[in-house]
């Protein structure tokens, strides 16, 4: 399988995509999913920029939470 690294943006900069970032944060432990959409996954760090100068690996690492959502649902920038 193979995953595809991207920047998220920070929620104060996303506009019309509000949603999909309340949703995540308001979402019960117990209730969170991983969301599929033709089997592209899309890495995204939950609260925080996931910045050029931390590699994908060291998010991974360090044990942070790490979310992927449907390709047409996140601003993503290709990193």
């Amino acid at each position: 399988m193979q995953w595809i690294k991207v920047e998220a943006q920070p929620k104060e900069q996303v506009s019309s995509h509000n949603t999909v970032f309340d949703y995540l944060s308001e979402m019960p432990e117990d209730q969170q999913e991983i969301l599929m959409s033709d089997g592209h996954e899309i890495w995204i760090e939950r609260y925080t920029l996931y910045d050029d100068e931390t590699s994908f690996d060291d998010y991974l690492s360090e044990g942070k939470k790490i979310w992927w959502m449907p390709l047409p649902d996140l601003p993503i920038k290709w990193v």
